[in-house]
């Protein structure tokens, strides 16, 4: 995470392959990075690893990771969430609230 990272975010992809196509580093980005989804919902259609904040005010969200679904709480420590994903979470509430 020293690096700047990029996130899917779900509603806005149409899973069509071109970040794959266009990829530099030999990735395929709509299927490997870490999702932002919309809502519950639509975190329950994927199979992505990724995100879903269901309380905005309190910054509470579903995770899944692996095959997982964690409740988290943005800015909470977690032995269930890696510090990554945290500190990923956390910046998208923080500073990317327009997503949301």
């Amino acid at each position: 995470m020293n690096r700047n990272q990029i996130i899917n975010v779900d509603y806005m992809c149409n899973e069509c392959g071109n970040c794959r196509t266009f990829c530099p580093y030999d990735s395929a980005p709509y299927l490997e990075k870490f999702t932002l989804f919309a809502d519950e919902e639509a975190m329950e259609s994927s199979k992505n690893r990724g995100f879903a904040v269901v309380g905005r005010t309190q910054g509470t969200c579903r995770i899944r990771l692996e095959n997982e679904i964690i409740e988290y709480i943005s800015g909470e420590e977690s032995d269930d969430v890696p510090e990554n994903i945290r500190n990923l979470i956390a910046a998208v509430i923080a500073e990317y609230k327009y997503l949301l």
